[in-house]
């Protein structure tokens, strides 16, 4: 009796290590050592481990991967660049950025705006360096970047950060996720203030100049439904908001001004086909250099107004010409702002 009462254990199973599998370099369920291409994960782990604040700081340890993000969370998506192996540069980019396989560059010039996802909502991410426009069209001619973002979680878990910085910069979130039956969910959402910094040089500085700052914020939601036999549905979107404040002191000046938003659907069988279905617009404005004239006519004396602008001013294309035709009673042109962008697609995975 006491013999049966100490069963032999069972030996241990060993841990099988099924490497590592990723869906970006081409479109299908392969593990790294099996895809014809240069890929790096960027694991949970890592990320978890990381003092990142924004997606592009847990990319710049990559080997083969610049990164241009020089102002941190004040700067705009214009102004950011990725460059991979070389490809791209300050003009233009060619590396493709997407966001659980939506792409999300700038339709302007294929700038990416880091501050739409925050580093608390990201999973993992997978960079494939080298030529990659077979597969997602001209934009990844030096690559791709897929940030795949978390999943509802198995037991209701919600989460908060908050943190401070310099330059009176404040930020949080709050993210709520769980599974009640077949039913999954993720929600959300992050909030950004700073003063910022003021961006002129000390001899470019004016009596209008004040700091330049940035206000932002993030929701994003997702829903998933188990249709069973591994089938699944899922629902999800985002919105995204950032104000650039400051810059000049002047009422009603908008140095920048930036909204996204986008709505995804999934259907899948977990094993050969999944279905993706996506829309997004994007709607940014700035007060254009016939508002930025307005900031410098205060560095001119009245007196040496005339003179200037038959001397300097006059020239085409000058950016002051605008603001001559003001002072002498002409129609000055209308600031214009960029035009709403709204793009669509649909995409289709084949898992076989």
């Amino acid at each position: 009796m006491l013999c049966a009462a100490l069963p032999f254990a069972a030996p241990a199973a060993e841990a099988v290590d099924l490497g590592t599998v990723v869906v970006t370099a081409t479109r299908t369920e392969r593990e790294v050592a099996d895809v014809p291409a240069s890929v790096s994960v960027i694991t949970a782990e890592e990320i978890a481990r990381s003092n990142a604040r924004s997606a592009d700081e847990l990319l710049q340890e990559l080997a083969g991967v610049d990164v241009r993000h020089g102002i941190g969370p004040l700067s705009v998506g214009t102004s950011n660049k990725v460059i991979l192996r070389g490809m791209g540069g300050l003009t233009e980019a060619r590396a493709l950025l997407l966001i659980d396989g939506v792409p999300v560059n700038e339709v302007y010039n294929g700038g990416v705006e880091w501050n739409l996802i925050p580093v608390e909502d990201i999973r993992r991410i997978e960079v494939v360096r080298g030529a990659s426009s077979a597969l997602y069209g001209s934009n990844a001619m030096g690559g791709v970047i897929n940030i795949l973002t978390k999943r509802p979680t198995a037991e209701r878990q919600v989460r908060a950060v908050v943190g401070y910085g310099g330059m009176n910069t404040r930020d949080g979130s709050l993210a709520v996720s769980g599974t009640d039956g077949r039913l999954g969910y993720r929600l959300s959402g992050s909030v950004m203030r700073s003063d910022g910094y003021d961006p002129l040089q000390a001899k470019d500085r004016k009596a209008t100049s004040i700091d330049k700052g940035s206000e932002q914020e993030n929701l994003r939601g997702s829903v998933t439904f188990d249709l069973g036999d591994a089938a699944s549905l899922e629902l999800g979107g985002d919105y995204y908001h950032h104000q650039s404040t400051g810059t000049y002191a002047i009422a009603g000046y908008n140095p920048y001004e930036q909204e996204n938003r986008s709505l995804t659907g999934r259907l899948g069988d977990g094993r050969e086909l999944s279905l993706s279905l996506y829309g997004k617009s994007e709607e940014s404005g700035y007060d254009s250099v016939s508002q930025y004239a307005r900031t410098q006519v205060s560095a001119i004396s009245a007196s040496r107004w005339p003179a200037f602008c038959k001397s300097h001013a006059r020239r085409k294309g000058h950016p002051l010409s605008r603001a001559c035709n003001a002072a002498e009673g002409r129609p000055a042109a209308r600031p214009q702002g960029a035009p709403q962008m709204c793009s669509c697609g649909v995409a289709v995975l084949d898992q076989g």
